[in-house]
């Protein structure tokens, strides 16, 4: 096109799903329509394979035309469940689907063609006068003094245009002129995928395992009839740079086919998985590949980058195309808040760069994220490759968070994901994200239970009607069904039998061990069980065993050698029957309060399993502490009884939890108070309760199977104390204690004689982090479990004020010491987990959805307070009248 044309308002390189998608969303928002230009000689009918639409990436058509949504929706297919299973068609866990929509059906995931959706997104574009210019490839562009951009394409022709998109994907020009000489480099990730198509009926998506590492696939529908499959597998770097990508010919993609399907049936793999393979009908190479280092800038004057083009799509997360639809969809509604002239209603460039800085603000810590969330499903892919043990821990985690929130709260963070919050976020005059210290610390202290409560209790109103309100309150919104309870239990029971199975063999290993050496005894002071004294357990109160040091045996490599597959041990039925009952007991003494309740427990207990399990699978964990303190395992990875005993008080850390802080138990049982003498009130009664059971006749045998002698007898009893007390992180003697102990564990003043005793109380330290973090982990997990969880506390203490147990209602402090509590408690935990070094990379994942969920607190945690009191008050107000 000649330059003597009218300058467009917008030019957009690269005519693929987010080009088109930018150009139909600038129309709808700022009544322009744009100019596509394409490298392509027409459409590609055969373009890619298939891929899956979330609710984030539905929710941009939607925007741009409700019946482009529903035109999308039909032309794929529904995903119903996310299935996750081993190779061999074994399943692990399944979880619905439309979990990750809510409420919102017409968002749910679906599997679509490519080449469908992109022909889908054409007639529409097509039906708002959009066209596309094939043989365009883009080449050049020139910021001219009077603002207009002089674009350059292939064919030699030019076109001056107010403002140029570039959306030409990952191998594209525009990166190179937004960037310029700092263009960074495309590094491959070391991972490819062989995708294709497949005359096969399938009714969800599928992740099975694999016994290789880094070999992971996954399979879903894309039509009544037919499934895309997607088999990565590592790559080295030259390899991937003399691999052509893309569309691959009938019979190179038969080939490739039938080479995997081979290796799979040799490795084992269920039928179902390689029938894909035998019924391929086309074939795509996809390479994975990294901006390295990080591409710094998205904008060059009136040059905007979307897409692949600043972001390339990476492995495991299916957020390629939803990306770039994000990307399209916050561009434009910055341009339509930042460039619309109000007198005139049209598009003025001035500001187009301004409306840009905060675009890429916004979509490069989102890119950020989904990279993040790429490597935790990576990672969690490959760990369920690994073998023994180590795999059926992964299968354990990814079971839990599956039953805790119904489906990998990961997923969500990716695909639940609303673009416009960004937007109201970045663009809000209100949006302060600043802490008012005074005001947060003493809302902090409301939350925590440590605030007097000077109203005294209103006893007639603990009586008759409101104590019937208050149960079918409770039981109407928090009730937990005997079904989930069931299955909760069942989880805990199986994670503590294989952790029992694993303390049978340590203590085999011990044994064979010593007797080698000539020292026929064990560790401790007797091998007989029947000798261990265990009358001074009701001697005195819990916190009469709790301890400043708690002696956690070291790694020994040569017990390790000695040590039987683990799997191998069989426990007496009665040891089974007992520790599955001792489990439903302790189910059985939690309330159904709205937040200290049975799926706490096992929130708990399922996080403290996870930290123990990434521990166990980090090589730096088996090393045994030096004096300088670089290697800080301490043998908490790699002593069985120590990780049984923090699953156990994980389990039983809140049971007879009654919905109030121990300051308020101290006003209701002035009995207990004088009993635990004023300490830990909660906890201890926690731990009586749970002891009481532990030690009847009944579960001698359970007793004995956990502990041989009086030192394992006595480490158990010490480690479940100081992990149950360690939740007390109100009292402020507690406080300073453990204070006092931290200051004397990473003192440099040591004497060689004082080492070992050090290394153990940083080892007593480390497991009391542990299940601090866990008790407290819905901070650190993705959005939408914090708000799951935040709610529900919020309702227990808004109870406990309208029962007259508080002297504060909770929606006067809540945003304040939310903020607080993430500033001066969360935050500081997570990064002192951090830095113990030990407890694998799920430390860094804590921190970033702390740090994550402090941000959304700071935009949104206003209106979701004054939506917490509207629901709260409803409630109430139903049940009072029931």
């Amino acid at each position: 096109m000649a330059d003597e044309e009218e300058p467009a308002t917008f030019v957009i390189a690269g005519g693929g799903i987010v080009g088109l998608a930018l150009a139909m969303t600038i129309k709808k928002q700022l009544g322009i329509v744009p100019e596509i230009y394409e490298k392509a000689t027409t459409f590609a009918t055969e373009a890619g394979a298939g891929l899956g639409m979330y609710p984030n990436g539905l929710r941009v058509l939607r925007d741009i035309n409700p019946e482009l949504l529903t035109c999308v929706r039909s032309s794929g297919y529904p995903y119903k469940c996310r299935h996750w299973e081993r190779h061999n068609g074994e399943e692990v866990m399944k979880a619905e689907e439309s979990v990750l929509s809510g409420e919102e059906s017409e968002l749910d995931s679906i599997g679509i063609r490519r080449s469908t959706l992109q022909r889908v997104l054409l007639m529409f574009a097509t039906m708002e006068g959009i066209t596309i210019r094939y043989k365009k490839p883009l080449v050049s562009a020139e910021q001219q003094n009077d603002g207009l951009v002089k674009v350059t394409f292939g064919d030699g022709s030019t076109r001056l245009t107010q403002v140029l998109f570039g959306a030409d994907g990952a191998l594209g020009k525009s990166r190179s002129i937004v960037a310029g000489k700092d263009e960074p480099a495309l590094k491959y990730t070391g991972t490819t995928c062989l995708m294709g198509l497949a005359n096969v009926k399938c009714d969800g998506i599928y992740f099975p395992s694999s016994d290789k590492e880094n070999f992971h696939a996954v399979f879903f529908p894309t039509r009544v009839k037919e499934t895309c499959f997607q088999f990565h597998m590592p790559v080295t770097e030259d390899e991937a740079n003399a691999l052509n990508w893309g569309n691959l010919s009938d019979s190179v993609g038969q080939k490739e086919c039938q080479k995997i399907a081979k290796q799979l049936r040799a490795e084992g793999w269920h039928e179902k998985f390689i029938k894909p393979l035998d019924n391929c009908i086309h074939a795509v190479r996809v390479g994975f590949a990294l901006l390295e280092p990080k591409l710094n800038t998205w904008v060059k004057g009136r040059v905007a980058l979307v897409g692949d083009a600043c972001h390339p799509p990476v492995p495991y997360v299916g957020q390629g195309a939803q990306q770039g639809l994000e990307d399209a969809g916050v561009a434009v509604a910055l341009m339509k808040i930042y460039c619309i002239d109000e007198k005139t209603g049209k598009f003025d460039p001035t500001n187009f760069e301004k409306a840009m800085r905060v675009y890429q603000e916004i979509r490069t810590v989102r890119a950020s994220q989904i990279l993040d969330i790429s490597k935790a499903l990576g990672k969690m892919q490959s760990d369920r490759a690994g073998l023994g043990i180590e795999k059926n821990a992964e299968d354990e985690i990814l079971k839990g968070e599956v039953l805790m929130y119904g489906t990998l709260p990961v997923m969500s963070s990716g695909a639940s994901h609303n673009y416009r919050d960004d937007i109201i976020r970045a663009t809000s005059e209100n949006y302060l994200p600043t802490v008012d210290v005074d005001v947060a610390l003493e809302a902090m202290e409301y939350i925590l239970g440590k605030a007097s409560n000077e109203a005294n209790r209103v006893e007639s109103e603990r009586n008759g009607k409101l104590v019937e309100s208050r149960k079918h309150f409770v039981d109407q919104a928090y009730g937990i069904p005997s079904n989930r309870v069931e299955l909760l239990v069942d989880w805990i029971y199986r994670t503590l039998e294989r952790l029992l199975r694993r303390v049978v063999a340590h203590r085999n290993a011990k044994a064979n061990f010593t007797a080698r050496q000539g020292r026929m005894r064990c560790v401790g002071k007797s091998c007989g069980a029947s000798i261990v004294d265990e009358r001074t357990f009701s001697n005195h109160v819990p916190l009469g065993d709790l301890s400043e040091i708690i002696e956690i045996p070291v790694f020994n490599p040569d017990v390790d050698k000695l040590e039987e597959d683990p799997m191998s041990i069989v426990l007496p039925p009665e040891v089974g029957q007992q520790l599955r009952e001792f489990v439903v007991h302790i189910a059985s003494l939690y309330h159904n309060n709205p937040f200290h309740n049975f799926e706490h427990s096992a929130s708990v207990t399922m996080s403290m399993h996870k930290l123990l399990s990434r521990m166990t699978s980090e090589k730096s964990s088996l090393a045994v502490p030096d004096p300088t303190g670089k290697s800080q395992a301490y043998g908490i990875s790699t002593d069985p009884m120590t990780q049984f005993a923090c699953i156990f008080a994980s389990l039983l850390h809140d049971a007879d939890h009654d919905g109030v802080p121990n300051t308020q138990l101290a006003k209701e049982h002035p009995e207990m108070d004088k009993l635990y003498e004023g300490q830990a009130l909660a906890e201890q009664n926690s731990l009586d309760k749970a002891w009481a059971y532990f030690l009847l006749p009944k579960n001698t045998m359970l007793r004995r199977t956990i502990y041989g002698d009086e030192a394992e007898m006595n480490q158990f009893r010490h480690l479940v104390t100081n992990l149950v007390i360690a939740t007390d992180i109100c009292s402020k003697e507690m406080r300073a204690f453990r204070e006092a102990r931290i200051q004397k564990a990473f003192s440099e003043e040591h004497n060689d004689s004082d080492i070992e005793e050090n290394i153990q109380r940083r080892a007593t330290i480390g497991v009391e982090y542990l299940i601090q973090a866990s008790d407290v982990c819905h901070t650190m997990q993705p959005w939408n479990a914090y708000r799951q969880w935040n709610r529900r506390l919020y309702h227990e203490m808004y109870r406990a004020f309208k029962e007259g147990r508080s002297s504060k209602d909770p929606s006067e402090f809540w945003y304040q010491g939310e903020k607080a509590f993430f500033n001066f408690y969360i935050i500081p935990l997570a990064k002192k987990l951090k830095k113990f070094e030990v407890f694998g990379s799920v430390c860094d994942e804590f921190l970033l959805c702390a740090e994550k969920n402090l941000q959304e607190w700071e935009f949104q945690g206003q209106g979701i307070v004054k939506e917490m009191i509207a629901e709260v008050e409803q409630q109430w107000s139903t049940t009072i009248a029931a």
